[in-house]
């Protein structure tokens, strides 16, 4: 199963804000930085090459495909600023009316500048949309990489078994079906007793004299047979020759 694209690095996000050519915009970013890390506890972490996340979860689509997403985070694009808040913004009408200047689609919130917005309705926005996701996926043997600048997985129960665990249980599972299909088959063999008093059935019994009689009784017999007789015999145009009788 292919990985998906976006995946978290080690490259510095530090560095990678200090590269952008837009002044406003490096401005922007630091203070996210900021007020993400205040609100989920982990560090930054830049996901492929240019958005910057702050924890991670797990998710399952109905067609298997499993990946990790931060549970929320940035990215500076050319126009905007595009914010990820992956719960939506469905239950979050009223919040969106206070916010200020912006505009969103599913997951994402898109603003020109943080002076476009009011700062402390979009952290409390932030806050309450990383509660809502690490309720949705709790944490499951997911340590905190905050030294190690990994990040922290939250999963769900079900995908927490590694890919090698799995493989080795279906392995398992194999081979108790294929024990238990061997006594049936072992059942439906022929006893050997049985072969045996089967084999012995089938040889000659002990003093029957052969039936076949030798080959030179037979071949003097069939000499016997075909010696001629000494009557003489009827010449064949006298056998051949019949009167015809002519009708009236």
């Amino acid at each position: 199963m292919a990985e998906p694209k976006t995946q978290p690095t080690r490259a510095s996000v530090s560095a990678y804000i200090d590269a952008l050519a837009n002044e406003r915009m490096r401005n922007d970013c630091r203070r996210l930085v900021q007020m993400m890390t205040r609100v989920t506890g982990a560090p930054p972490v830049l996901w492929g090459t240019s958005i910057v996340g702050f924890d991670a979860y797990r998710y399952t689509y109905t067609s298997g495909t499993t990946g990790d997403w931060p549970v929320i985070g940035f990215a500076p694009r050319a126009r905007d600023l595009t914010l990820y808040l992956m719960d939506g913004f469905e239950k979050r009408a009223a919040d969106l009316a206070r916010l200020g200047r912006h505009t969103h689609s599913k997951s994402c919130l898109h603003v020109k500048s943080l002076a476009d917005i009011d700062l402390g309705v979009l952290e409390t926005m932030l806050a309450d949309s990383v509660q809502v996701m690490r309720a949705r996926y709790p944490a499951e043997a997911a340590a905190g990489a905050a030294t190690s600048g990994e990040t922290r997985r939250v999963t769900r129960t079900a995908a927490t078994e590694p890919r090698a665990t799995q493989a080795t249980a279906a392995a398992a599972t194999k081979t108790v079906k294929r024990a238990a299909k061997e006594p049936a088959k072992r059942a439906t063999k022929t006893p050997a007793w049985v072969s045996a008093k089967k084999t012995a059935t089938k040889a000659p019994k002990q003093g029957v004299k052969p039936t076949a009689k030798p080959t030179a009784n037979k071949s003097a017999k069939q000499t016997a047979t075909r010696t001629p007789s000494t009557r003489p015999s009827t010449p064949p145009t006298a056998q051949a020759a019949r009167p015809c009788v002519r009708r009236a």
